[in-house]
């Protein structure tokens, strides 16, 4: 791999067209498609929100011990059954 005349002149071309490509992207002539938005609307929106609030709640150790105990009364035997509609509803979504 020596450095011959021929290939300092094919670098620099590749290092002028990175150049422009990126001088032509800052000025913003590639812009995203208007048409890419992340859209969650209603019924997914819910779903999302209570789907990370039960796996929030099935996993979590240190609120929702007070919440359960001190709220419910509970000694924490609502959490240890909660994990495992929590990983199934987990791996749901990976799987879809």
């Amino acid at each position: 791999t020596y450095w011959t005349s021929e290939r300092i002149d094919e670098y620099a071309k590749e290092q002028g067209k990175i150049y422009d490509w990126a001088r032509e992207s800052k000025s913003g002539r590639f812009v995203k498609d208007p048409n890419e938005v992340l859209a969650i609307d209603g019924p997914l929106k819910l779903y999302s929100i209570v789907t990370s609030l039960f796996v929030a709640v099935a996993f979590s150790r240190s609120t929702t011990n007070f919440v359960l105990v001190n709220v419910l009364g509970n000694s924490g035997e609502l959490q240890e059954t909660l994990t495992v509609p929590a990983l199934v509803i987990i791996f749901a979504n990976v799987g879809s």
